[in-house]
């Protein structure tokens, strides 16, 4: 009979957490005419970077949008410092 033991999920996980370093991530999320998405989409990447990484920033790209995105975009901004927009006036491609 073998004496090693494996170490409980519980054990394991507090062993990899106290020497994992931090994780910071930053997520690019351009968009054209995006307003009927954009709130939902920015809500479910941040909801699961939470899960995923220590610190985070997600930069919207309102790429020459015509519709509200900017201002729905612009909303999350002010709601939450990790959340940050760049409006480009005319379609540049971005995100092709």
């Amino acid at each position: 009979m073998s004496t090693d033991r494996q170490p409980t999920d519980e054990a394991s996980a507090s062993q990899t957490s106290s020497k994992r370093k931090p994780t910071s991530l930053s997520v690019i999320m351009p968009g054209l005419n995006e307003e009927a998405n954009i709130e939902r989409a920015v809500e479910r990447v941040a909801a699961a970077l939470e899960q995923c990484v220590d610190e985070f920033e997600i930069i919207i790209i309102t790429d020459g949008s015509s519709d509200r995105m900017g201002e729905l975009a612009d909303r999350l901004a002010a709601a939450d410092p990790r959340i940050s927009v760049i409006h480009n006036e005319r379609n540049v491609n971005y995100g092709i």
